[in-house]
């Protein structure tokens, strides 16, 4: 009579649930999906700052305007997922081996950096009253080519430290 009670919960769809897998000692799981997001992540990226330029090639400054605002949003979350999910479980998937543990750590400095230059560039050109010079070009082009080079890093070397715990 109360044997459903006991029973093992079935599941109500026909998705594979995937058991979360921990680094040792810790509460850090593997995603199987974080880097594909990451990359996809960058694709998006990408794609609003190829619109930045053509906004600004068409002088559309309105649309520039807004398509700068999401460039600042998606890049934050990028940032956000990157340092929370990679960079910490990196870290720590690499203690004991020092050299890959300080390439690590310079990546993520280096990316630090380039946040703090490419927020402070987006802050300013995404407000409401901001005026786009050629100083804006010089500066949007400096900053395409730096995130261009360091998605290209990380997606070719970089994101390959992401593995599953030991077993």
């Amino acid at each position: 009579m109360w044997d459903w009670l006991f029973r093992k919960k079935e599941a109500k769809t026909n998705k594979e649930v995937v058991e979360k897998r921990y680094l040792p000692g810790t509460k850090l799981s593997y995603d199987e999906n974080l880097i594909p997001k990451l990359t996809n992540d960058h694709q998006e990226l990408l794609a609003l700052y190829t619109s930045c330029a053509q906004a600004y090639e068409k002088k559309d400054y309105p649309k520039l305007n807004q398509l700068l605002n999401q460039l600042k949003s998606r890049l934050t979350s990028h940032l956000l997922l990157e340092n929370v999910c990679f960079y910490l479980y990196v870290s720590h998937y690499y203690q004991e081996d020092k050299d890959t543990r300080m390439l690590i750590n310079s990546f993520r400095r280096e990316m630090e950096e380039i946040g703090k230059v490419a927020f402070k560039f987006l802050t300013k050109y995404s407000a409401s009253d901001a005026v786009y010079y050629a100083e804006f070009k010089k500066d949007f082009d400096m900053i395409g080519k730096v995130l261009t080079n360091r998605i290209s890093e990380e997606e070719s070397g970089l994101y390959m430290l992401y593995v599953p715990p030991p077993d």
